[in-house]
């Protein structure tokens, strides 16, 4: 019954402020840690507030660590109820390359087609002026007749 997107005043929670300063800082921003006790029970208890989907897990847990990498204008995460060792992280960031250029592609395409449609516009706008320099001219014959 909800939508897969959340919307969040981040800067309300240290750790989401962070994260997010860190993946618009730079095309290859990262955030990588983790939270336990006060600081997991208030992020917790800041993501209820935020009406986020409900995570038992989270209440269950004692730790949280995460690893966010910056795609550009947004961030590709992954978050785990355990410690992140080195063998998860270096898969995780072979994917997040191979989603880095995935998505670049995606954009390219994207822009294509929106100068694809541009490029459309200025051939039917050319036409128009043509045919009005065509009408002007036969306008003209006509009260020099």
């Amino acid at each position: 019954e909800k939508t897969v997107v959340e919307l969040t005043e981040y800067f309300k929670s240290p750790v989401e402020h962070e994260m997010v300063r860190r993946m618009l800082a730079s095309k290859d921003g990262h955030f990588i840690g983790s939270i336990q006790g006060k600081e997991l029970r208030d992020f917790a208890d800041h993501r209820k507030e935020e009406n986020h989907f409900s995570d038992p897990l989270l209440d269950q847990s004692q730790e949280l660590s995460y690893c966010f990498l910056s795609i550009g204008k947004g961030g590709l995460g992954l978050s785990l109820y355990h410690e992140l060792n080195q063998e998860v992280l270096d898969l995780f960031k072979r994917f997040h390359q191979v989603f880095t250029l995935a998505y670049r592609r995606f954009l390219d395409i994207q822009q294509a087609e929106a100068q694809a449609r541009e490029a459309q516009i200025e051939v039917a706008l050319e036409k128009v002026r043509s045919r009005s320099m065509g009408m002007q001219k036969v306008m003209s014959w006509q009260i020099f007749l």
